[in-house]
């Protein structure tokens, strides 16, 4: 009867599924054991040959890798650039019983703040709400990086208040639509100029503007340093009362290659144990910048077969619990699925050995009851010259009731590009500033003049302007055709800046994890057993055959 109803259990998944991490103070614990966690992570973002791709996208793929990883001794990867509209279920369960949690990226290349040019508008928040909602319901899922280093030297400081906007938008929405909170946080370069300033900017102020954790990338320690010579130590004493979690959201330097990873013995014990929660190795896949801990000889992707081949040994795939036999005749032997052969380098196996060799002691979560004091914000400097005040959370009802509001507006022509390859809706833009005030639809994240239409979409702040040129000039609404002249639907324009922004899923926002896709795309017939589940099982029926 136990066997029965224990069977049941794990089937209907009820057992399986990793503990939650949570923050408590300025470190992070498993919920459940109440032990400090501790990030053992790689970053996890192969290239190809079109440039990023979804590496949670392909089920073959992700078992072959979660299975490496857990022989490396990870527990986290980070991953940079997804795509929401796919299926990621049965990647994120190989990791997930590979003992894997994921911290991803939601600013990507094609998604993100530019830190030449800010701007912080409606697709790029509906793009955050997305990736969040595709992901979200995940139980391995550790948390969120709303930027990567877009400020990354004094010269474009004024791109950070753009980001920590972000950061309060996303925590807000989590809180607003999610039964359960992820923490939102921000990466940092370590520039010698602004590392301190940017620091204490992203922790300061009211908490829903705060990051709940931060990463630091790193690549000071090469080849044998030390603790000392690296600089690693100035870090570690640089935040040593710093008041969020911290760890090395990137490191690994390459001048010396292969890497022997002797800093991970420093990383995961005291005195950085006191202060560092853990650290992500950069990266897993090989590629023209030679930092990879595997070399792919084949496709990046595989084609939905459930074989692949790890250095001549054949992999079987289930689920991600991946077990290995020989092949006869080696890796040529035709074992191969369209994952691609997997060949481990000399820096996985140092990473490996370092790795098996480090036990990080921490504090028991009921235990630890230090809470500090976040930081002042920087003042503005030479080096620093961020505001304190954040552009408002996009407002996609503002940009719909201007246009409704307007009497000259865009027309569709403005999307073209001339035969010089520019945009006919950039250089439409520029000509119309040298014409009108752009004030309306701009930003400064030094000044913090943020205009009341600022986040609207290209169209509608050209529209904005066509508009205002209409109204101080009779009327007119041509501009070589790229404006049209339209009948307004409302007459209450001043009020548009004040319609709230819309804190709701966006419509579409998770199709590629949904149940039904879930269930065509699952080779089993019932779900894996997680390794508790298969323990346990295998425990009883042991006791039951005896």
């Amino acid at each position: 009867m136990v066997l029965r109803v224990f069977v049941l259990l794990c089937s209907l998944g009820l057992a399986v599924g990793l503990n939650p991490i949570v923050i408590k103070g300025h470190k992070f614990f498993d919920e459940v054991t109440k032990e400090q966690f501790f990030i053992k992570g790689v970053a996890y973002q192969p290239r190809g040959q079109t440039g990023l791709i979804d590496p949670l996208a392909d089920a073959t793929t992700c078992a072959r890798d979660a299975a490496l990883m857990s022989k490396l001794g990870l527990n986290l990867v980070r991953v940079y650039e997804v795509d929401p509209r796919k299926d990621h279920s049965q990647c994120m369960k190989s990791l997930a019983d590979a003992g894997i949690y994921v911290l991803l990226d939601i600013a990507t290349p094609k998604n993100s703040i530019n830190r030449q040019h800010p701007d912080y508008t409606v697709q790029l928040f509906n793009a955050y709400k997305t990736t969040v909602n595709a992901f979200h319901d995940f139980d391995n899922m550790f948390g969120y990086i709303a930027g990567n280093e877009v400020t990354n030297d004094k010269t474009n400081t004024p791109a950070s208040p753009f980001v920590k906007a972000a950061v309060r938008d996303v925590k807000h929405y989590i809180r607003q639509n999610k039964k359960k909170y992820l923490p939102v946080g921000y990466a940092n370069n370590d520039d010698d100029d602004i590392r301190d300033a940017i620091r204490d900017y992203f922790s300061c102020g009211d908490e829903p503007e705060q990051v709940d954790f931060y990463g630091v990338n790193i690549y000071e320690w090469c080849g044998a340093s030390s603790y000392r010579t690296s600089g690693y130590s100035k870090r570690t004493e640089e935040l040593a009362q710093f008041a969020k979690p911290v760890f090395l959201s990137e490191y690994g330097c390459n001048l010396a290659s292969p890497r022997p990873f002797t800093e991970v013995e420093a990383i995961y014990s005291k005195p950085m144990t006191d202060v560092w929660s853990g650290g992500i190795a950069y990266e897993w896949t090989q590629e023209a910048n030679n930092y990879g801990l595997v070399k792919v000889n084949g496709p990046l992707l595989g084609g939905g077969g459930n074989n692949s081949t790890i250095n001549g040994t054949a992999v079987a795939v289930a689920g991600g619990n991946s077990t290995t036999t020989p092949i006869t005749g080696g890796a040529s032997g035709g074992s191969s699925s369209a994952a691609g052969e997997v060949e481990l380098l000399p820096d996985f196996k140092n990473l490996q050995e370092q790795l098996s060799l480090v036990k990080p002691q921490g504090v028991m979560m009921d235990s630890f009851n230090e809470q500090r004091t976040v930081p002042k914000c920087p003042p503005n400097t030479q080096n620093w010259k961020a505001s304190t005040k954040l552009p408002p959370t996009p407002s996609d009802a503002a940009c719909q009731c201007m246009t409704e509001a307007i009497s000259c507006s865009a027309s569709d022509k403005v999307t073209r590009v001339y035969a010089n390859g520019t945009a006919v809706i950039g250089a439409q833009l520029d000509a119309m500033c040298g014409l009108v005030s752009c004030k309306d639809i701009s930003g400064n994240g030094e000044t913090a003049d943020y205009g009341a239409f600022s986040f609207c979409s290209p169209k509608e702040k050209l529209s904005w302007l066509y508009h205002m040129y209409s109204q101080n000039n009779k009327g007119t609404c041509d501009f070589d055709g790229n404006a049209v002249r339209v009948t307004p639907k409302r007459k209450d324009i001043q009020a548009c800046a004040t319609l709230d922004p819309d804190l709701s899923t966006p419509k579409d926002a998770n199709p590629g994890n949904d149940s039904t896709n879930t269930a065509a795309a699952s080779i089993h017939t019932l779900p894996t057993l997680g390794p508790l589940c298969a323990l346990v099982l295998f425990v009883i029926g042991s006791l039951y055959t005896i």
